[in-house]
C-alpha cells in the first residue's frame, strides 16, 4: 500500500473514531456509568473496523467481478457485517441504547459503501471500455506508433 493511500485509510479511521465515539457519548448521555464505555468502544471499533470494512469491500468486489450481483452484495456483505461486529460489542460493553448507537454509523457507512462501490464499479467499466494505447514510435521507425494504431505489423507472419 502506498503513502497516501495509508495516509487516507488512517485519516478516515480517526476521523470515524471521533465522529462515532462522539455519535455514542451522546447517544448514551442519560446513563453515566456507560455513556464513556460507550463512547471508546464505538469509537475504537470505527478505527479498526474503518480500515477492515474496506478490505473486505475490496475483497467482495473482485470475487464478484462479472457477476450479476457484483454491486450489491459488495455494497451488503461489509455494511452487514460492520453492523453484525458493531452489535456484539456494544452488547458486550453493556451499551444501554444499542440501536441508537449504531443507528448513526450504519447509516453513513452504508451511504459511504454505496458511494465507493458504485465509484469503483464506474471506474472498472470505463477502463474496460478504454481503447489499447498504440504502441509507441521507435527511433528506427518514427512512424511505427502510426502504422501499429491503423493496424499495419501488427501479426507476424507465420513464414519466419
Amino acid at each position: 500500500m502506498n503513502a497516501g493511500r495509508i495516509k487516507r485509510v488512517l485519516g478516515s479511521a480517526v476521523l470515524g473514531a471521533l465522529v462515532f465515539g462522539t455519535w455514542a457519548f451522546a447517544v448514551n448521555f442519560a446513563y453515566p456509568e456507560h455513556r464513556v464505555a460507550s463512547a471508546l468502544a464505538q469509537g475504537l471499533f470505527s478505527f479498526f473496523f474503518s480500515i477492515v470494512v474496506m478490505s473486505i469491500t475490496e475483497a467482495t468486489y473482485a470475487f464478484l467481478a462479472g457477476r450479476r450481483w457484483q454491486v450489491p452484495l459488495a455494497i451488503a456483505v461489509p455494511v452487514a457485517t460492520s453492523a453484525g461486529a458493531a452489535f456484539l460489542i456494544h452488547t458486550a460493553a453493556h451499551t444501554p441504547s444499542i440501536f441508537l448507537t449504531l443507528l448513526g454509523p450504519t447509516l453513513i457507512g452504508a451511504i459511504y459503501q454505496t458511494a465507493y462501490v458504485i465509484n469503483l464499479h464506474r471506474a472498472t467499466q470505463r477502463s474496460r471500455a478504454m481503447p489499447a494505447k498504440p504502441a509507441a514510435a521507435s527511433p528506427a521507425c518514427p512512424d511505427g506508433a502510426r502504422l501499429r494504431a491503423a493496424g499495419h505489423g501488427t501479426q507476424r507472419s507465420s513464414s519466419r
